[in-house]
């Protein structure tokens, strides 16, 4: 996602804490569902653990059903305190990424319900990353 992503150049041995609050939501209940995964750079961080089939995310962004779903999107977030190993002349970059449960078909919508008919019914949100160097 693009409009979700930040650099920064954190000070030799400082950390990076990282808030990203997304509103989400996915086409249908028996399409696959998103899950969102925070990187830095190109490595996947601040996800849980795989297990058999399972894959490892860092938000499972909940099953959407019926009518009411396709009027609404969820709120979710991150809050991960990073430790990317800095020298102070490194640009990190820090995204959000997108996956679809289940390896299925499916649609991810930022910002938006699925439905996003002209009504009062609906509505649109934002959302947003931010990156704070954390001195050590």
């Amino acid at each position: 996602i693009a409009s979700l992503s930040q650099a920064i150049t954190p000070a030799s041995g400082n950390k990076v804490l990282v808030l990203a609050q997304l509103t989400i939501s996915g086409s249908a209940y028996n399409d696959g569902q998103p899950n969102v995964i925070l990187f830095r750079d190109t490595t996947k961080i601040g996800y849980g653990t795989s297990g058999s089939s399972r894959i490892a995310v860092s938000i499972g962004v909940p099953a959407f059903s019926g009518a009411f779903h396709a009027s609404v999107a969820d709120n979710v977030s991150i809050h991960y305190l990073d430790d990317p190993s800095a020298d102070g002349s490194t640009a990190f970059t820090y995204k959000i990424g997108l996956a679809i449960r289940g390896g299925q078909s499916g649609t991810a919508y930022i910002n938006r319900p699925p439905t996003d008919s002209n009504s009062s019914e609906h509505s649109r949100a934002s959302s947003s990353i931010t990156v704070m160097e954390i001195k050590q």
